[in-house]
């Protein structure tokens, strides 16, 4: 996911889950809402709503209103971006 993220979209990926080992649940907290302050946008994996600190930094990150993705919308980038399909156009009225 990070490597198709930089390649679509030039992101600096930053990844909470590659923290170190061993500290307490509320310092990778504060460290991932730091993130979320400091980044332009935020993408959600699948399940995100299943996680207590992922809904905080998708309400971090809507109060500053960043970019917010899902996992789906990085996958559905990658495939128009390589032409797999296209989103469909809307349709104009003929008069």
């Amino acid at each position: 996911m990070e490597g198709l993220i930089r390649r679509l979209w030039g992101c600096v990926v930053i990844n909470p889950a590659r923290r170190p080992l061993g500290m307490e649940c509320g310092w990778y907290m504060e460290r991932s809402l730091e993130d979320v302050a400091r980044c332009s946008a935020l993408v959600l994996l699948r399940g995100w709503w299943l996680s207590e600190g992922a809904r905080r930094e998708w309400e971090a990150a809507g109060r500053a209103k960043k970019r917010i993705e899902t996992e789906t919308d990085v996958f559905i980038a990658a495939n128009e971006a390589m032409g797999v399909f296209r989103k469909t156009e809307k349709k104009e009225k003929a008069e």
